[in-house]
């Protein structure tokens, strides 16, 4: 549905509409008589026009523009007293459908609306009520346009009707936005009224709750006062229930007229899944398309690179004894067991036929086989389903967790082109089928251009419904693209290592609890490319970073995101941030940890620059630690506390991030001096960049043990310079020569000194030429 038409567009199936008796025809063309169209005719891409046996029929030959198109005869009826047209149709194959108007001033305008595409007649009802382009007299329906029907396809129309409904007051959502609830969690309870009418409706509400239910927060009864056509009301509650069960919540909604009641079961257990590790992976594990005999080769270059989770494997399949015998946890794919992609991911027809409890039944064994086995971390249900599959997959989810409720159901999402449609696709997703968490998948790296804001977009939208729902949400990110392979037709290009980087602590930085490498295996994967070598390096390097550091995100919750961009720095109030300088291009992701106490991710989102910045922050602190995701250790940085702040300095790599712990924040009314101190350490070095040597000279504030060392842009250290023991000094000095402990010349690049003494560093940026 495209949204940019400036049309908001309700589609209600058949039946649906409860108050569908009350609306009022202005006008309507039924094709009851055989012979009669009504006034309509082709007006392209049909032939054999022709009403027989009730309906409007005519067959398609055309697939592109002019399109199969059908026009009315002139006719006046006032807009303002006609909001709604229904269209009773069947189009089989075909996507969409498009109809026109005119009215007598000389407007004209179009609706477009999705079609089940399937066998049978579906009612479609148009919204138009409201709208700028829906007024004076429409005189004419210049064309009802089918989309994407094959050739020879029989298109089909029942009726078509200009109606007026009047009020129409409804309950369009009522649910909790909690998957699963256990006795004594706090749940948020939400409700959307609204007028779906043409004419305004005065409207009141009450919630009525199961004795077993508490009403935490929020009222029993509410005005809503007059509503006008398509406007809404929300409404928020909080409950909690103290005992497991099942528990009714009832939402009565009553205007002048009527009354209309929701009744939503709330079920509360003792038993849930819940992410205890961060996960890693790759989308398809070794030999995924491949039948058995299996190489141990392939385990072996899966296992260099780091990876220790497989997304999935086939139930019957040999690859469930290879990843036993070689101690990696996995799913169970259950896509096919179930009836494949036609019922859980993208049915043909565009409605999915219903999953039986004979197909369920089917699962019974798989269950009853792992169901103790600590290597399944769960069941992967489908990649990537369209919403008509949701009824479905909730039925998958439901009948897993009432025999297997602490392992995981799988789903991936891709999130599409229109934020405002993919809003609902996520609520719908959630609703109907309660799954645990969200995974969704972005490419952002093409020939040419990437799709940074897209990303960003993307990722935003699906950290807000995670945060919602109070679940975790993965990152499926691009590893490689289609260079050097036979699926060109993607024009994905293969990311560098520092666009690798930039994907995890993108997705890191937003908060995200797993990260799904695409793809390992085949002619898009690690595996069918030509420098798959390269890439597979690139992600081993990355994935024991991604481990680490995935350790210490497991603890944390997402609070906040924001970027810094140069001339516009959004800086919220209230934060542990109080400034960054200079304005640098940064994602700043903010975090509290189960103490709620402060922690922040620093990212840089030029992947071809390193960054430094100086960060204020709003306290003064006893300590201020930085995560080194290469050695696992958190290590002190150094700062000058001021008047109730704190400052210091960071440098990210091109497309890195840093973990920052602002926990340990001085007490309310303890103040920094009125002057900064002079720093314990400083450190410099001339020429830089440099050729061949490079001299370093350094500072030291006291006595003690100092360390001076050499890291290459992964973190890995290339060279000790200095190790010992020394007096207090001001004129320190070492000369790097731009060659390893080995002796060997290093590479021109970026480097890192690090300067350490007494629980203080100090970071400098070399940058070595040729």
């Amino acid at each position: 549905m495209r949204l940019d038409l400036w049309i908001l567009l309700m589609i209600l199936l058949a039946g649906t509409s409860p108050l569908a008796g009350q609306a009022e025809t202005g006008i309507a063309w039924e094709f009851n008589n055989d012979g009669d169209a009504e006034g309509w005719m082709a007006e392209s891409g049909l032939e054999q026009v022709s009403v027989k046996n009730g309906s409007l029929s005519g067959v398609t030959t055309l697939t592109q523009y002019p399109f199969p198109k059908f026009s009315s005869g002139e006719f006046s009826i006032p807009a303002d007293q006609y909001g709604y047209i229904d269209i009773r149709l069947k189009a089989p194959g075909a996507d969409f459908a498009r109809l026109s108007w005119d009215d007598d001033q000389g407007g004209f305008f179009i609706a477009t609306f999705d079609l089940a595409g399937d066998h049978n007649f579906h009612n479609y009802r148009l919204s138009l009520v409201g709208h700028d382009r829906w007024k004076d007299n429409i005189i004419r329906l210049p064309y009802l346009s089918i989309h994407e029907a094959p050739v020879g396809t029989k298109v089909e129309i029942d009726y078509i009707r200009i109606l007026h409904l009047g009020p129409v007051p409804e309950i369009t959502r009522f649910r909790t936005e909690r998957i699963t609830i256990q006795p004594g969690d706090t749940v948020p309870l939400y409700a959307l009224v609204s007028n779906s009418g043409d004419e305004p409706v005065s409207m009141r509400s009450e919630l009525m709750l199961h004795e077993g239910i508490e009403l935490l927060e929020g009222a029993f009864h509410h005005d809503h006062g007059t509503l006008l056509p398509l406007i809404s009301d929300t409404l928020r509650w909080q409950i909690t229930c103290s005992d497991t069960g099942t528990f009714n919540a009832r939402l009565r909604l009553f205007s002048d007229t009527d009354s209309i009641d929701s009744v939503l079961p709330v079920h509360v257990t003792d038993r849930r899944w819940e992410q205890k590790e961060f996960l890693l992976s790759a989308w398809s594990p070794p030999y995924a398309w491949y039948a058995p005999p299996y190489r141990l080769s392939v385990f072996d270059r899966y296992q260099k690179a780091n990876f220790d989770v497989a997304l999935w494997a086939r139930p019957e399949d040999d690859l469930t004894g290879l990843l036993e015998q070689y101690g990696q946890k996995y799913f169970i794919l259950v896509t096919k067991l179930l009836g494949g992609d036609e019922y859980l991911r993208e049915p043909s027809t565009h409605v999915a036929p219903p999953i039986t409890p004979e197909m369920l039944a089917r699962l019974d064994p798989i269950i009853e086989k792992y169901r103790n086995n600590p290597n399944v971390l769960g069941y992967h249900i489908c990649d990537e389903p369209y919403d008509a599959c949701f009824e479905n997959i909730g039925k998958v989810v439901k009948y897993i967790r009432e025999r297997d409720p602490e392992r995981l159901n799988f789903v991936n999402i891709w999130p599409g082109e229109d934020h405002d449609r993919y809003r609902n696709y996520i609520e719908d997703l959630l609703d109907q089928t309660k799954l645990e968490i969200l995974s969704y998948d972005r490419y952002i790296f093409h020939n040419g251009f990437d799709e940074q804001d897209k990303f960003f977009s993307n990722i935003r939208v699906i950290r807000e419904y995670a945060g919602r729902y109070n679940i975790p949400f993965y990152n499926i990110f691009q590893a490689i693209g289609t260079d050097g392979t036979i699926e060109e037709h993607l024009n994905w290009r293969t990311p560098t290592p520092a666009e690798h980087r930039w994907q995890v602590y993108a997705s890191l930085a937003y908060g995200a609890k797993g990260l799904i490498w695409f793809h390992w295996h085949g002619n898009w994967g690690v595996t069918g490319n030509p420098d798959g070598a390269q890439v597979a390096a690139s992600i081993g390097e990355l994935n024991p970073e991604i481990k680490r550091i995935g350790k210490e995100m497991m603890r944390l919750r997402s609070t906040l995101v924001f970027h810094t961009d140069p001339g516009d720095p959004i800086m919220p109030e209230n934060q542990v941030i109080k400034g960054i300088e200079p304005v640098t291009g940064l994602v700043v992701g903010l975090f509290l940890d189960t103490a709620n106490q402060d922690y922040f991710m620093l990212m840089n989102k030029d992947y071809e620059h390193s960054v430094t910045a100086t960060i204020t922050l709003t306290h003064s602190f006893d300590e201020i630690s930085m995560y080194n995701a290469v050695t696992d250790i958190w290590e002190a940085v150094e700062f000058s506390n001021g008047r109730n702040s704190a400052s210091f300095q960071v440098t990210l790599m091109p497309g890195g991030g840093k973990l920052i712990d602002a926990s340990k924040r001085q007490p309310v009314g303890v103040e920094g001096p009125e002057h900064e101190p002079q720093p314990e350490l400083l450190l410099e070095s001339a020429p830089n960049p440099f050729g061949h040597t490079t001299q370093l000279h350094y500072t030291i504030a006291r006595q003690g043990s100092v360390s001076l060392r050499i890291y290459d842009h992964a973190g890995r250290l290339v060279r000790i310079l200095v190790d010992k023991y020394q007096e207090r000094s001001t004129a320190c000095s070492s000369a790097w020569d731009g060659k390893n402990s080995s002796g060997r010349e290093v590479p021109p690049g970026i480097y890192v000194a690090r300067l350490s003494s007494e629980g203080h560093n100090k970071a400098f940026k070399l940058v070595k030429t040729e």
